[in-house]
């Protein structure tokens, strides 16, 4: 565990393009401990290479990542995977869980494949957090959306992640939805000691995570 001065994510001088002219340009960008963020910018910013970057998915040109102290940048796929299963939790906007498995069986998976493999108890009290412990052993073709965004929120807090990234998790919801859904995340991070960040082009969230970076044809700035 590191300490409460070590920010969760520290990047400095990353740099990545697919073509001439680079997508991400000398960003920088620092998240300390507990305090949550939107990624903003529009479609073409640079927001999924980032959080690729961030989450080992892909190896930038140039730059670090630091993620909770240690290195994602450098690292072979194989050790990018491993740290990314250890302090990441990702929920993408494909919800992407194992169609034959049932949402309690799934996030046994996801605690062995991050390394922290649990209990029945303590998965049945995370999906009492986010209210769908009664359908612990349903398959996700069983769920409705709500529940299905909520076990896939589980999944990616099975670990204790100390950074939680979510890809666009309320662009295709109505203003209600969008809040409840943007409350819950910040809820859940915060119950479960992670920094959340959310990338995202949904302005509406600006009420409820007033820190952001924005992402533009000039890099990024950070609020």
């Amino acid at each position: 565990m590191q300490s409460p001065a070590t920010p969760v994510l520290d990047i400095a001088g990353l740099t990545h393009g697919y073509g001439p002219t680079p997508v991400l340009n000398d960003l920088a960008i620092r998240l300390d401990r507990g305090v949550h963020h939107l990624l903003l910018g529009p479609s073409g910013s640079g927001k999924t290479t980032l959080v690729h970057a961030i989450s080992g998915l892909l190896a930038p040109d140039k730059g670090q990542i630091m993620v909770d102290g240690e290195a994602m940048t450098g690292r072979s796929q194989t050790a990018r995977d491993a740290l990314r299963r250890n302090k990441i939790g990702l929920i993408f906007q494909s919800l992407r869980l194992v169609s034959a498995l049932t949402v309690r069986q799934n996030l046994h998976l996801a605690g062995r494949l991050s390394g922290h493999p649990t209990t029945n108890d303590a998965i049945d009290g995370l999906l009492a957090q986010l209210g769908i412990a009664h359908r612990a052993a349903a398959k996700p073709r069983r769920l409705s959306q709500g529940e299905a965004q909520r076990a896939a929120i589980a999944r990616a807090l099975i670990g204790r992640p100390s950074l939680l990234i979510a890809d666009e998790p309320t662009s295709a919801l109505d203003d209600d939805n969008a809040a409840r859904v943007a409350s819950l995340l910040i809820e859940a991070a915060d119950r479960n000691g992670s920094t959340l960040l959310i990338a995202t082009h949904d302005q509406r969230l600006r009420t409820l995570i007033p820190h952001t970076i924005t992402l533009g044809a000039q890099g990024g700035t950070i609020q």
